[in-house]
């Protein structure tokens, strides 16, 4: 499976995910926390293999990079998300709130990147099978509990430094 290939399939996984959580009804508490944090390792993980492999590949091939820095900035708003989801549980104030608004931001950042990010890479002379390999050995580095160690990750430093940029860039 080639690079692209990998992260629809990650994105499928997060889909369905989602899904499920949506069915679950109030009185399920113990399988909501658990499916939360399950999706916020998952979500922590895919966005490290996309900051630290997959978009400095990207990058390397695109004169304009507004469709990465977009996708970086899509991470940070999640990261934010993740953050207070993991802090909390199931019936606490706006908890489902905050997944529903994490869910949202996760499908249009899937759907940006399905829909005009992907096809324009397909396009370039990218090894998208060595990015692949490189995407999975990064993956299968990755602590069990993944959000313990973001805060001090180089991916929280690459989207930090990204989004300053980009800030900078902006205010010019």
């Amino acid at each position: 499976m080639d690079a692209i290939g990998t992260l629809i399939q990650d994105h499928n996984h997060v889909k369905r995910m989602f899904t499920e959580y949506a069915q679950l009804n109030d009185r399920a508490k113990s399988r909501r926390k658990v499916l939360a944090d399950q999706i916020c390792d998952a979500l922590t993980i895919y966005a490290r293999v996309e900051e630290e492999v997959f978009y400095p590949a990207v990058r390397e091939f695109f004169a304009d990079q507004d469709l990465v820095d977009a996708a970086a900035h899509d991470h940070a708003a999640a990261r934010l998300l993740i953050d207070q989801i993991e802090d909390m549980e199931p019936g606490d104030y706006l908890y489902d709130e905050k997944l529903e608004l994490l869910a949202s931001i996760i499908e249009q950042h899937m759907r940006d990147e399905e829909d005009e990010l992907f096809p324009k890479v397909r396009r370039t002379s990218l090894d998208m099978v060595l990015l692949a390999n490189q995407m999975t050995a990064l993956r299968d580095k990755a602590p069990v509990k993944p959000h313990q160690n973001r805060r001090t990750s180089r991916a929280g430093a690459n989207v930090v430094s990204i989004t300053q940029a980009s800030r900078r860039q902006s205010q010019r």
